[in-house]
């Protein structure tokens, strides 16, 4: 069961640097209340269900373009709602829009807190925050490859059977005092 998160927290998402797209993510219990303030929707029901929707966002200068990812807690890789606005990948108006969140309330994730709060909830175990890391921080491309399989289920799924083996055969070889 994730665990109550009282602040939502709010970060650009998208590499470094212009891009046609970019994102900023959110993740709290105010990512909806959030979205609806600083987003105009092309439909009326928006975020009644899971799913992508046409917006204007509003970073408070002006309107740009948006599609809103709206993923409602527990089915979200936080298990908490979070919401992604992709919007133009210019840095300014990310930035700007970044800047529209955090005034209306959303706090600024630090580095690595949505795997952080990933793990909390029980999403993904240790095994798989620290491999999501190692990717973050891979310099090459053989660095990548080597990491991936970390990321797997199956690999975590080994590591525990291999505790619980250690353990048992632990357990068992023991002499009786």
């Amino acid at each position: 069961m994730p665990r109550a998160n009282v602040s939502t927290i709010a970060a650009i998402c998208s590499p470094p640097g212009g891009g046609a797209r970019g994102v900023i993510r959110l993740s709290g219990p105010r990512s909806a209340a959030l979205a609806r303030a600083t987003c105009r929707f092309e439909i009326e029901d928006a975020l009644a269900r899971r799913g992508v929707f046409r917006a204007r966002f509003d970073d408070g200068v002006g309107t740009q373009p948006a599609l809103v990812l709206w993923m409602p807690g527990p089915h979200s890789y936080t298990r908490e709602d979070v919401v992604e606005f992709h919007l133009p990948g210019s840095p300014p108006l990310l930035a700007a829009a970044l800047r529209r969140v955090l005034a209306l309330g959303a706090e600024a994730a630090r580095a690595g807190e949505f795997t952080r709060r990933a793990f909390e909830n029980g999403r993904i175990d240790l095994t798989r925050a620290e491999g999501v890391l190692a990717l973050v921080e891979a310099a090459t491309e053989e660095e990548r490859h080597t990491i991936e399989p970390v990321l797997t289920p199956a690999l975590s799924a080994d590591a525990s059977s291999v505790v619980q083996c250690s353990g048992a055969r632990r357990s068992s070889s023991r002499k009786p005092t």
